[in-house]
């Protein structure tokens, strides 16, 4: 009588490729939106690197910083001891989301009801417009926020195009941002000789 080999207490390959397919289908959405971080972040540092003529690096919230994070500021920019602002800016949840709106809608968000009162998806895409043309002012050098706000406001426009959105659509943001949006900010955001 032949012997009986012992029986494998190790699951089939086929049981594991199960098992593996069944513990991954959770990750394809955070592989998704890690995917759209990413590409805001991108688009996002090319503009900014564009009009700093360097290398600059923009960063989003991931899951675990929206989360777990209470943000006070829509954007912010470090300046190093000698006055030097370093070549990164960090962007709010909220900002990263309505440029993300810009990406995704781009030409066809014409902004003309930001007089009137926008959906606040495209409320929140012009905000965001504004905050990071803002942080690119402080990229650029400018520590004061009434004077980065004052060229935000002169070159809004400019990036709203370089990320997609048409003429007409930006160049009503840039009406909104020194009309609505100024009437919002802080006092030491406003600069009455702008």
């Amino acid at each position: 009588m032949a012997a009986r080999l012992p029986r494998s207490r190790l699951p089939s390959p086929r049981s594991l490729a199960i098992g593996a397919a069944i513990l991954a289908v959770p990750g394809i959405p955070w592989l998704h939106v890690r995917a759209q971080r990413l590409e805001v972040e991108h688009r996002a540092a090319v503009v900014a690197s564009a009009l700093t003529n360097r290398s600059i690096r923009v960063i989003c919230p991931g899951p675990l910083r929206r989360r777990l994070m209470y943000e006070i500021h829509e954007g912010s920019v470090m300046f190093d001891a000698d006055g030097v602002p370093v070549d990164e800016t960090r962007l709010s949840a909220a900002t990263c989301d309505g440029l993300r709106t810009v990406l995704d809608r781009g030409a066809s968000l014409d902004f003309a009801c930001l007089a009137t009162g926008c959906p606040e998806r495209e409320r929140q895409a012009a905000q965001a417009l504004a905050v990071l043309t803002h942080e690119i002012m402080h990229l650029r050098g400018t520590r004061d926020e009434a004077a980065a706000e004052c060229q935000a406001g002169k070159r809004v426009a400019d990036v709203a195009q370089r990320l997609g959105v048409a003429p007409a659509g930006a160049a009503a943001v840039a009406t909104w941002q020194a009309t609505d949006w100024q009437n919002q900010l802080p006092d030491n955001y406003k600069n009455g000789a702008c």
